[in-house]
């Protein structure tokens, strides 16, 4: 039997949430400038917090970070449908985790480091990577951690900022702070960028949703076959 055809029917949006469906535009965008707020603050605390990758403190922030990222990027997903945000979203937020993860410690060295004296105690060699030197302080104590070597040798001075705690290896020069701030602000703006311009998008989807009307259902032939085949004869 042949099938009829018809004229395309045009796909509707996919659904979105009760929340976007009810609220007033200013709603949804105050909504969206504080869930990006909450998310950066939460990056700000665990960036600049004085917490390093094995402290419980970072695990503490990251997991509710992790949980608002999701939701954010699955209100960008059903509500904006925009992949661009949330590739914009997903960047920012992996760029900043690689900020935590190489500054952490030197940010941790300069919140609550002290400068000392240290005197190279044993040079460590290694397969695969630059000898370092184990220090330990003019009095005798240890000092937790290493430093690259260098042309170092046993007995040789130095100064560098260790960590009273002994959660994070000693270093010679101080944190590029310019660099670290520039590179938060940079991520941190995107990921408000991302959040707002999700939710403008989401806005006007909802317009489009609203105006939309389902398209006349098609003339049935009953069973008689349709185009390309002529109509049958008259009766009579």
């Amino acid at each position: 039997m042949a099938s009829e055809v018809y004229g395309v029917e045009p796909e509707r949006p996919g659904p979105i949430e009760h929340f976007e469906q009810t609220a007033s535009t200013s709603q949804v965008l105050w909504a969206a400038v504080v869930l990006g707020l909450v998310i950066c603050g939460l990056f700000a605390l665990l960036i600049f917090g004085g917490v390093t990758k094995e402290d419980w403190q970072a695990y503490a922030i990251g997991a509710p970070l992790l949980a608002l990222l999701i939701f954010a990027g699955r209100r960008q997903y059903r509500f904006a449908r925009s992949p661009f945000t949330i590739l914009l979203l997903a960047l920012s937020a992996v760029s900043l985790l690689f900020i935590f993860m190489g500054a952490s410690d030197e940010i941790v060295l300069n919140k609550r480091g002290y400068r000392t004296d240290a005197v190279v105690t044993e040079v460590e060699k290694h397969a695969r990577r630059f000898p370092t030197c184990k220090l330990a302080e003019p009095d005798g104590d240890p000092i937790h951690g290493s430093v690259p070597c260098g042309d170092r040798n046993v007995g040789d001075r130095l100064t560098v900022t260790a960590d009273p705690l002994g959660k994070v290896d000693p270093a010679e020069g101080s944190t590029d702070w310019k660099r670290v701030s520039v590179g938060f602000a940079v991520c941190i703006y995107l990921i408000m960028f991302s959040t707002v311009l999700g939710a403008a998008q989401g806005i006007h989807r909802r317009g489009t949703i609203r105006r939309w009307s389902p398209p006349a259902a098609p003339p049935r032939n009953y069973g008689r076959p349709s185009f390309p085949f002529p109509p049958p004869p008259p009766e009579g």
